[in-house]
């Protein structure tokens, strides 16, 4: 799956790693700092797929920091609205 932010391509990885930019989005709602974000992640891949911290894909790091990222924008796109 790819993300074109409608200028250039974003990144293109599985369907599971997408998925993480709903949780930075969730973690950046929630006013958590990104580091709290990140061990909900990890902490996640341990339990459910036992994967160590530095086992856990690039791309699902890329695409939880891009969510956490983007959620003060696309609220504020919310408010114009």
């Amino acid at each position: 799956m790819c993300l074109d932010n409608g200028v250039h391509l974003v990144r293109c990885s599985g369907r599971t790693e997408i998925n993480y930019i709903a949780q930075g989005m969730y973690g950046a709602a929630a006013g958590e700092p990104k580091i709290v974000s990140k061990a909900i992640v990890a902490t996640w891949k341990l339990w459910e797929y036992g994967e160590l911290p530095w086992q856990v894909s690039e791309d699902t790091w890329f695409w939880l920091d891009y969510g956490y990222e983007y959620y003060p924008r696309w609220l504020e796109e919310q408010k114009q609205k």
